[in-house]
């Protein structure tokens, strides 16, 4: 990890799979050409930056790197409380290996007091519940945002409306995914009112 002024790089470790799509469609900020031939390329997509290395034979993707927002220095991270206030909802859509729709759906919602909290259903029909993950920024660096919007209320109304759209026990296929989607769409539906 390394800190340049107010920024951090961090590097992420992923499949190079889950890029080629979005580098295949992406313009790079930095293209040059060495003498041998072998092209270096740096291309942004959101907060990751992933640097490449084509040779002759084909690319080869390097490092990806996550880049994050401002170092506070010397600030101890708190915890969530079930007081703080909910500032906006974000859904996400993201591309899935699997499934009949090959995506899967989450919710983001940041706090007043700078946190993250993630949601989301899983094929087993149990939900997720992440609060300031680090990987995130990667994770929706990746993703469509679907809806974005400020919203109301607390974490702890927050906790209550996701308890509460919870499923018993799956089958042995699961949830099917527009189920999980529906999930998704209805957290971020409800929060959007005063919970």
């Amino acid at each position: 990890e390394s800190q340049a002024g107010t920024s951090s790089m961090k590097l992420v470790n992923t499949e190079i799979a889950d890029f080629q799509d979005a580098l295949n469609s992406a313009v790079p900020f930095f293209d040059r050409r060495a003498e041998d031939g072998s092209r270096f390329m740096v291309y942004r997509l959101g907060n990751l930056e992933v640097r490449v290395i084509q040779e002759l034979n084909g690319k080869r993707i390097g490092a990806v790197l996550s880049i994050q927002g401002l170092v506070q220095e010397g600030s101890a991270a708190s915890a969530v409380s079930t007081s703080d206030k909910l500032v906006k909802a974000t859904l996400y859509v993201e591309a899935a290996p699997c499934g009949t729709l090959r995506s899967r759906y989450y919710v983001v919602f940041a706090t007043k007091e700078g946190h993250t909290i993630v949601t989301e259903q899983l094929a087993d029909g149990s939900t997720t519940w992440a609060e300031d993950s680090e990987g995130l920024d990667a994770r929706n660096s990746l993703a469509k945002v679907v809806h974005s919007s400020e919203c109301l209320g607390t974490v702890e109304g927050l906790r209550k409306l996701c308890d509460a759209q919870r499923v018993g026990p799956a089958g042995k296929l699961g949830i099917s995914a527009s189920h999980r989607k529906r999930y998704a769409h209805s957290v971020f539906r409800q929060a959007l009112g005063d919970m």
